[in-house]
């Protein structure tokens, strides 16, 4: 194989041939010189072989365009980035539709429950939880306040 140039000229070659609707045996016939045959074209459209700087200028004739248009990339179509971006959802997108999941759970605000959300009911903490009252000290413990007053100083 000639290398990477001569694949890209190949392949400007053949991208320009099919524009005009040409096979490689016609344009062979244009470029009218006994040593290039349409086996000649094929190898230099697949990048087997470079053509020569002195065949170039026939090439490009044949193909009705100038030696430059060899060298220069072909046009790419541009992607629609903005179309390809919006049929997939953004990270943010399904961060939102996650909260939005979480906040459709949490019960109302009551009680003072500033965030909306409760302990754990008497389903898990057994059946005696509701007539414990929330703030309720251990019997073994001494009270605070009273008791050190009675037997303090003071």
């Amino acid at each position: 194989m000639a290398g990477e140039v001569a694949v890209r000229i190949g392949a400007q070659m053949r991208a320009r041939r099919e524009e005009l609707c040409l096979n490689q045996r016609e344009v062979a016939d244009r470029i009218n010189v006994p040593a290039v045959s349409n086996q000649r074209i094929s190898d230099w459209e697949r990048g087997v072989y470079r053509p020569s700087e002195r065949y170039l200028p026939k090439i490009a004739e044949a193909l009705e365009t100038d030696v430059s248009y060899f060298y220069t990339a072909p046009a790419r179509e541009t992607p629609d980035l903005n179309g390809a971006l919006s049929a997939h959802p953004s990270q943010l997108d399904r961060i939102e539709a996650k909260l939005d999941i979480l906040l459709a759970v949490r019960e109302p605000l009551a009680d003072g429950d500033a965030f909306g959300v409760r302990g754990p009911g008497p389903e898990v903490l057994g059946p005696d939880a509701q007539d414990a009252p929330p703030s309720a000290q251990d019997p073994d413990e001494p009270e605070t306040g009273e008791e050190e007053d009675q037997h303090g100083d003071g």
